[in-house]
């Protein structure tokens, strides 16, 4: 049996260096190595700049460690925040944008690699995306070639990297359409092969996005013989279980947006089979599962991995039951900027969806502009519901289709960590209660996206009560509306009912 692995020890006196370190995991890592793993000798993280000078970066830097998801670690721990370190550094520039100096600085001392960096936008076009997520995952490798002593090097990739399958082994798969004649384009500037490439592309998968990072992970698994790497694949990243707080979040993306959404009586529908189950991962388990998989591939030297870092298969939830569970916390957790009393459903039928979205969503916020045009105020509510709409598109083909990730990998790298490593970096899928969990998201998006402090709670509850009631007399309304139009209207006698 394989000895278990200790995170903590194997931290001591690393360097370690993280790309995206701005973004949603990769602030949640970087927090949860300098809380956690203080022992480690420095924390170094590209930053982008939109100049060369170096006081854009010094800015940027003293304003990403503002951030209050740092609190805890400024206040228990504040001299690990002092090896905490910025390099400017661009993904989509040769040589990663960096100097001599800090380029082999890096080379000298770097020990781990967390390579987080990646666009998320599914409608970035196919040479952007293949720019950051795989080129830039190209050139993150080229510096980890050149480390003098290399431990361990994380690609974080996405459990959707390859919807063509529809169970998702952890194993590498060809790219669906030839990677190096569409880099090569990239390399060349040939834009007019990469509009044909994406046109194709587009008609085996659903955006630019997965297939880029479908070709990131080749690029990989092209390594994987002479360095040290793993490939971490995590699915719906969601607000945080615990760490650095229960339910934080610095972003509206993914299902959360549909729970604020629908918590603020902004969204009341969503085209997809409810009954199909999403995977759904609190941030700090694809932390702490990210940072545990490169202690093991250091530690053991062992063979290349991948990792699909998912939940369904411990603890499925379809979409009625999430938005169920969601409408029964919205009492308890209500925003005071609510618009509408909050509800929706979601629909299998695109044109029910359609017809349900024009009358229950667009319609009123026409007429509710057109009331807020005559007194003089912003009118903002066709300019949501169109972004609202836009938004939607993006998301549809992932909730029409259903996958299935095997996650072997993960759960035996769960089973050689030590019983305090398991708490410390918990990332055991059957410990959380779905409940108690989308409470704190909706809480977390009340006290981190929308500023609301607990104070206002009594203040949101009672304009919860108010919408109710106006939500409940608007519908006796409506209802009373159709009956008179009915009886008046002679659609009856069309139909040999003029008795009725």
């Amino acid at each position: 049996m394989n000895s278990l692995i200790d995170i903590k020890t194997f931290m001591k006196d690393k360097t370690i260096l993280i790309s995206g370190a701005t973004g949603f995991i990769g602030k949640v890592l970087v927090e949860k190595l300098m809380r956690d793993c203080s022992d480690l000798k420095c924390i170094y993280i590209l930053l982008r700049s939109k100049t060369n000078e170096s006081s854009d970066i010094n800015s940027r830097f003293t304003e990403y460690k503002e951030n209050m998801i740092f609190d805890f670690v400024k206040k228990e721990k504040p001299h690990v925040m002092e090896k905490l370190f910025a390099i400017r550094g661009d993904l989509m520039e040769k040589g990663l944008g960096m100097n001599t100096d800090d380029y082999q600085l890096l080379c000298e001392r770097v020990n781990i690699v967390y390579h987080c960096a990646a666009s998320v936008r599914f409608n970035d076009p196919l040479k952007c995306a293949i720019q950051l997520n795989s080129l830039g995952t190209k050139q993150m490798l080229d510096l980890a070639e050149q480390a003098k002593d290399l431990k361990a090097f994380v690609h974080v990739s996405t459990a959707f990297s390859n919807v063509q399958e529809r169970l998702i082994k952890e194993a590498i798969y060809e790219p669906l359409f030839d990677y190096k004649s569409v880099i090569q384009a990239c390399l060349d500037n040939d834009d007019t092969f990469l509009e044909k490439a994406e046109q194709k592309i587009l008609k085996l998968l659903p955006n630019t996005y997965v297939y880029s990072k479908n070709v990131g992970e080749k690029l990989v698994d092209e390594v994987k013989d002479h360095l040290p790497v793993v490939i971490v694949r995590p699915s719906v990243v969601c607000p945080s279980f615990r760490d650095p707080y229960p339910g934080w979040v610095d972003s509206i993306n993914g299902p959360a947006s549909v729970l604020i959404g629908a918590s603020t009586g902004l969204l009341r529908c969503v085209h997809g089979k409810g009954n199909l189950i999403p995977d759904l991962l609190p941030v700090d388990y694809a932390s702490n599962a990210t940072i545990a998989a490169a202690v093991q591939r250091a530690e053991e030297n062992q063979k290349f991995q991948v990792i699909n870092l998912t939940t369904s298969s411990e603890i499925p939830i379809n979409w009625n039951e999430f938005l169920e569970i969601g409408r029964g916390l919205y009492e308890k957790y209500p925003s005071k900027r609510a618009f509408w009393y909050p509800g929706g459903r979601m629909y299998r039928s695109y044109w029910m969806f359609v017809l349900a979205f024009t009358v229950i969503q667009f319609i009123p916020a026409v007429i509710l502009d057109f009331m807020l045009a005559l007194i003089r105020q912003p009118r903002w509510l066709v300019r949501t519901q169109k972004k609202i709409w836009n938004n939607m598109k993006f998301f549809d083909y992932f909730l029409q289709h259903q996958w299935k990730w095997e996650n072997k990998n993960l759960l035996d790298l769960y089973n050689r960590m030590s019983l305090q490593d398991r708490y410390t970096f918990n990332f055991d899928a059957k410990k959380i209660d779905y409940t108690t969990y989308i409470g704190n998201w909706i809480f977390g998006y009340r006290k981190f996206i929308l500023k609301q402090s607990d104070e206002s709670l009594p203040l949101a509850k009672r304009k919860y009560k108010m919408l109710y009631y106006i939500d409940f007399a608007s519908k006796l309304l409506l209802i009373g509306l159709l009956d008179f139009l009915l009886r008046k209207l002679p659609i009856w006698e069309m139909f040999g009912l003029s008795n009725f």
